[in-house]
């Protein structure tokens, strides 16, 4: 299974201590980069826990609908979307 996820799910569980909840599901989660660069700019819930052997960190390869998206989307909801459809990701956790 390929699972994308987005910030504010990362956020909320390491807040509730429970971010072990997706390695159990998932087994390994994939970011964008733009979800990496939320979480690292300030020191909060999840900036730790985000350094860990089951969250993959990966670059999207193709910004064609970055533009489009970033209309109605922040940068790390549009580039979680666009890397979910790269990877033909299986889940999508975002808010």
């Amino acid at each position: 299974m390929i699972c994308v996820a987005n910030t504010t799910p990362i956020f909320s569980l390491a807040a509730i201590n429970r971010l072990d909840i997706l390695e159990k599901l998932f087994g390994k989660i994939i970011i964008a980069e733009a979800v990496y660069s939320e979480i690292k700019a300030k020191k909060g819930y999840g900036y730790q826990e985000i350094d860990n052997e089951f969250i993959e960190v990966q670059a999207i390869t193709g910004h064609l609908y970055k533009d489009f998206l970033l209309k109605e989307l922040d940068l790390g909801e549009a580039e979680t979307i666009i890397l979910a459809k790269e990877i033909n990701a299986d889940f999508v956790i975002i808010d």
